[in-house]
């Protein structure tokens, strides 16, 4: 796989590559062991502003990750996830990544409640436009075309399914770690979760990713891909 574009101090975190995207564990003290992240190898502000063929590879990790955490064996036969970009300061290039988070199926299923509620409370202190998007109503059911290009936003899925969206007009007064507070919550987790969250050492995050990395090889669409590619080089 072509790994361009990928700075140093980041592939030690790295779980898998796609073509053009790849799969990553948070290198701070995340929400979960697995709390992850998909992302472009080429810089892109936001989803929005993907072409076309990368959004559809950033999908594939979206349905891999939901597959591996529904399989895990648990009381309540397994986990939910949420998907959660934060697209702001896009004038100034901020590379944009999604946030991916596994969550007990209990609270996965509250998780559509929790944000709504904390959406339509918050938006008054950082917008003045109060309008919730409900992305399961909207014609192509995800930010691209609801969202216009340039436009910072925040947007929440809930596994597979379409879930909320809201343009941020005062990008000084939205809250970086929004929805990081909103599932710290759920999970009762201590508030340096989000607040502050502390960088963890290089030994930390191997472990992190090399459990995530032993776990997601069922699910890796990326080995089908590069098994495919490599046939039809030596078909030629």
């Amino acid at each position: 796989m072509k790994q361009e574009k990928i700075k140093l101090f980041e592939k030690h975190s790295i779980v898998a590559y796609g073509l053009k995207t790849y799969l990553s564990v948070v290198s701070w003290d995340g929400l979960s062991p697995e709390h992850c992240y998909i992302a472009p190898m080429a810089h892109c502000a936001s989803l929005v502003q993907m072409d076309e063929d990368v959004y559809e590879e950033m999908k594939l990790w979206m349905k891999g990750l939901v597959a591996m955490w529904r399989d895990e064996k648990g009381e309540d036969g397994g986990m939910d996830c949420v998907f959660v970009e934060t697209a702001i300061n896009i004038r100034e290039q901020q590379h944009m990544s999604i946030e991916c988070i596994p969550l007990p199926k209990e609270l996965g299923e509250l998780a559509p409640i929790y944000f709504k509620k904390a959406i339509m409370e918050s938006e008054k202190e950082w917008s003045n436009n109060q309008k919730l998007i409900d992305l399961a109503k909207t014609s192509k059911a995800n930010v691209r075309g609801t969202i216009p290009k340039g436009f910072p936003y925040f947007t929440v899925n809930f596994g597979l399914q379409p879930g909320f969206a809201h343009v941020v007009e005062d990008e000084r007064k939205f809250p970086s770690n929004f929805a990081q507070e909103i599932i710290g919550g759920m999970l009762d987790l201590p508030h340096n979760h989000w607040r502050k969250p502390k960088k963890q050492s290089f030994d930390q995050i191997m472990e992190r990713r090399n459990k995530l990395k032993e776990k997601w090889t069922k699910y890796d669409w990326t080995e089908i891909v590069r098994r495919e590619l490599n046939e039809g080089g030596e078909t030629d």
